[in-house]
């Protein structure tokens, strides 16, 4: 059996993204050693059941700033990332540029495949010029060293094409975890209030300012957020914020929603991502409200689909005389049963077993 050393950039107690759930999958084919960065200043964090992580890689405070302290990074972690230098493990797996932070590819065996599993522009990040052309160095670096390179969406792909990636490059989009036969019954509670609910990381790519101006001109509305949150949070008495929830518990939390939204701002990052909450608000069997940018519109037989706040302002309005799904439950079934992380690594292990 391949034995994997699946690196992953996020913490394993973050809310659960594309690098949980593909090493949860992809344990069912691989004997999977999993490594994940523990930052010292991230909060909130969950208990993410289904997979126990085999090396916590530690991130010091200050560590990129200060020499000493990243030289005691370094030293703190050498027995565990030694592993990756000895012939141990035939794939080395890694989600991001910045795991080289950790890890020095020249000491990685050349029998042992490289594969960069992208989710995110990591050069679209709002950062210093230094810190971006830090981070292009980084990934280059790896796309050099990589055997091939998955990544999440189209777009992702043309930008890393143009980076250097000219073969065995395959896109993988995200996808939902356990679908059931049916979706989740409908729960309409009786009250005053439209409530729309968004969970999922909350930081600079969140659109408040029109969440608030459809606040101010809709007093039945409420938008209640559900995640970590890593930017400044505006107040205002109708939008509640709940924190990050475990992604098991999600299905409790969202009982009171009468829609789902994403409200992204369409800037450089956004551009390049498969949205993996949209997959997950459609399992819930309510409306959905989602930015229009190329990457959701293979979503719009399923979701109200909006590109301004015109758009928007008139879906709420509609759909709170009458809060319906875009389009009938089985086809959205179908839909998601063709999308889950279950298909996903399916798709990854045919891939691998042909070319690695």
């Amino acid at each position: 059996m391949r034995k994997i050393a699946y690196f992953m950039h996020i913490d394993w107690g973050w809310i659960k993204q594309r690098p949980h759930f593909l090493a949860e999958e992809l344990q069912r084919y691989y004997n999977l050693n999993l490594f994940y960065i523990k930052n010292f200043k991230n909060k909130g964090l969950t208990q993410n059941k289904g997979f126990n992580p085999s090396f916590v890689i530690y991130k010091f405070p200050f560590s990129s700033r200060f020499k000493i302290i990243h030289l005691l990074e370094i030293v703190f972690n050498y027995f565990k990332n030694k592993r990756l230098y000895s012939s141990e493990y035939d794939t080395l797996w890694i989600t991001s540029p910045l795991i080289l932070q950790f890890v020095n590819l020249d000491k990685v065996p050349k029998s042992t495949k490289v594969i960069y599993d992208c989710m995110d522009d990591m050069l679209a990040f709002p950062q210093s010029s230094k810190t971006s052309k830090y981070m292009g160095d980084l990934e280059e670096k790896l796309i050099n060293r990589s055997d091939f390179v998955f990544v999440s969406s189209k777009t992702l792909g043309e930008k890393l094409n143009k980076r250097g990636v000219i073969k065995n490059l395959y896109v993988v989009n995200n996808g939902i975890g356990i679908i059931e036969t049916q979706l989740l019954k409908q729960f309409k509670p009786s009250k005053e209030y439209f409530n729309i609910f968004y969970f999922g990381t909350i930081a600079g790519w969140f659109d408040f300012e029109i969440l608030l101006k459809i606040l101010n001109s809709q007093s039945d509305v409420i938008f209640t957020l559900v995640g970590p949150c890593e930017t400044a949070m505006p107040f205002h008495p109708r939008l509640k914020f709940l924190g990050p929830v475990n992604h098991s518990d999600l299905f409790n939390c969202v009982q009171n929603a009468d829609a789902f939204i994403m409200p992204f701002k369409v800037n450089e990052l956004v551009l390049s991502v498969d949205p993996v909450k949209v997959y997950e608000y459609l399992f819930f069997n309510k409306p959905c409200i989602i930015v229009k940018y190329p990457e959701t519109i293979k979503f719009e037989k399923y979701v109200y689909l909006y590109s301004s706040y015109d758009e928007l302002h008139q879906i709420i309005l509609d759909l709170i005389i009458n809060p319906v799904n875009k389009t009938a439950e089985k086809e959205i079934t179908d839909f998601l049963q063709q999308n889950t992380w279950k298909k996903r690594a399916e798709t990854i292990v045919r891939i691998m077993e042909e070319k690695v």
